[in-house]
């Protein structure tokens, strides 16, 4: 038994001694009413001070050497891409952003002209496209009237040609059967040579009716060759040009890129946290921290504690007490907490805890991301006496 020990057994030992003389002396000398109502007193007092040590229970709370508020992402650091003067700034701390809110511009003239000449080049380039594409429309229409004027022509030819050839069969047989009867003396010789010379007449008509159906196909063909001819330029034309333009937009692309590093965004929405004091025309270097955006996300009270005394004491679903160095809990209260999430390894910094806070906490209370203090977690419940046995177990182990 350590010396603590013993010294407090010879206290409790030496406090009931003199208790109990006490009593009896009392007793010895008054025996009155007083006396006995004195008696009954301290007699209910000792009894209920036992119940309260044998019976009620007190709760242990463990406390975190150090916890922060911290918002449920980490805050996002911004940091400039390029170097340059300040040509537009909305940064202002406390005030909310949108995801890809412009809050710094930088000058980039070059860069905006590159982006507004690609533009320019490729919309022109788009019209031309345009252009192209209809007059390939309409040359294909055209190939179509022309291929069907060509077969109707061809059609016409034909049926004349055919008319032309009835004409010359009945001519030829005419003259024939004249120039028989003028050999028998049916006819006179001249009526005989008149009808030769229809037949000759009605050969020529048809051989140049032939001449102009085949004129009429190969000029229609013709046509045809030269539309689709257009058509084909046309197509390779338009197919040429839209090749550029998807070049010209890749190019565009790499400009709006290299014009986009110009501009610092907001990533998430939140809260500027921080930021670099910056007014239009200052310089500004590659690499210079600018901002610290703050996501909007549920606050999360972040602790740490010693493993050594919280390693499987503290779990999921225990409830809390924060307690914040700019409000002294004994003015605003403290802000209660769940367990959230423990670390199963310990870092360097100790015994990683994840809470949220509950409602009910303190109206002058406002948790921000930054806000510091101490957390105590209720990790156990038991009586007086049980903790004074565990307390002497510790000081005697």
């Amino acid at each position: 038994m350590s010396y603590r020990t013993q010294r407090s057994v010879r206290l409790g030992i030496g406090f009931f001694k003199n208790f109990v003389l006490s009593l009896s002396l009392s007793l010895s000398l008054d025996s009155s009413r007083v006396g006995l109502i004195t008696i009954g007193a301290a007699s209910a007092a000792i009894f209920l001070w036992l119940l309260w040590f044998l019976l009620s229970d007190v709760t242990l709370y463990e406390r975190s050497h150090a916890a922060r508020v911290e918002a449920g992402a980490a805050p996002w650091r911004l940091s400039s891409m390029v170097s340059g003067k300040v040509r537009d700034s909305r940064l202002e701390v406390g005030r909310r952003v949108t995801a890809g809110e412009i809050l710094l511009a930088i000058d980039d003239d070059g860069a905006r002209l590159r982006v507004a000449h690609e533009e320019a080049t490729i919309a022109g380039m788009r019209s031309r496209l345009s252009g192209l594409r209809r007059q390939l429309e309409r040359a294909e229409v055209v190939a179509v009237l022309a291929r069907r004027a060509a077969s109707d022509g061809r059609r016409a030819a034909a049926a004349r040609l055919s008319g032309a050839n009835a004409e010359y069969d009945f001519a030829a047989d005419a003259a024939s059967r004249m120039q028989a009867q003028a050999q028998r003396g049916g006819i006179a010789e001249v009526d005989a040579r008149r009808s030769r010379a229809e037949a000759e007449r009605a050969r020529g008509a048809r051989d140049e009716l032939a001449a102009d159906a085949l004129r009429v196909a190969l000029d229609g063909e013709a046509r045809i060759a030269d539309l689709q001819a257009q058509s084909d330029r046309l197509r390779g034309e338009g197919d040429q040009l839209a090749q550029e333009i998807t070049a010209r937009e890749a190019s565009l692309q790499v400009a709006r890129i290299e014009a986009e590093r110009f501009l610092l965004r907001a990533p998430v929405d939140g809260v500027i946290g921080e930021t670099t004091p910056l007014s239009t025309g200052a310089l500004i270097d590659v690499g210079m921290r600018i901002a610290t955006i703050v996501p909007n996300r549920r606050l999360l009270i972040v602790a740490s504690f010693d493993p050594a005394r919280t390693l499987g004491r503290l779990r999921a679903g225990q409830q809390a007490r924060f307690k914040l160095d700019a409000f002294p809990w004994t003015q605003f209260g403290s802000v209660p907490a769940r367990v959230l999430r423990v670390a199963s390894e310990p870092g360097e910094r100790g015994l990683r805890v994840e809470l949220e806070p509950l409602g009910g906490s303190a109206d002058a209370i406002r948790l921000r991301h930054g806000l510091s203090g101490a957390v105590e977690v209720a990790v156990d419940s038991l009586s007086p006496f049980a903790l004074l046995f565990r307390t002497a177990g510790l000081a005697i182990g």
